[in-house]
Parts: structure tokens; sequence; C-alpha cells
């Protein structure tokens, strides 16, 4: 018989990406976050984690800092948020 993977359960996948995120300050672990709430229609979350993404490489002096924040607005925009 064919072993199964357990089903991640996607609002603890969350909660440990933002705590992995906000330890390290790492604009990969926010973009993860990020992209993990905008799946699940959390906009607000995904924009936070976006924005944070993008101060994260703005920090670091990283050019990827106007894609974190461009998707970052993408995301408001499709979820209505002001």
């Amino acid at each position: 018989m064919a072993e199964t993977l357990p089903l991640k359960d996607s609002y603890l996948e969350g909660r440990r990406l933002e705590a992995l995120a906000r330890a390290q300050n790492s604009p990969g672990a926010w973009r993860e976050f990020a992209e993990l709430k905008a799946a699940k229609g959390s906009y607000g979350l995904a924009v936070m984690g976006f924005l944070n993404a993008g101060s994260a490489c703005e920090a670091a002096g990283d050019a990827a800092a106007a894609a974190a924040y461009e998707s970052g607005l993408d995301i408001a925009i499709k979820g209505g948020l002001k």
C-alpha cells in the first residue's frame, strides 16, 4: 500500500512561516508567507507579507523590493483593499 503524506493545515503553515519570517526578517520567508495567504484569500495578511518582504529587500539593498511592493499592490487591488 502506498504511503500518503499528511495534509498540511494552511493556518498552521501560515503561522509557522510568519514566525520564521519575523525571526529572520527574510524577504524569501515573507514572500512565501504572503503567497500562501494570497492563495487562501487572506488578502490583508498577504499584502502585509509582501510589504515586509519589500522592506527587508530595501534594508539589504536588494532591487527585488520593487517587485515585492508591486505584488502587494496587485493583491490589495484584487482584494478590494484600500
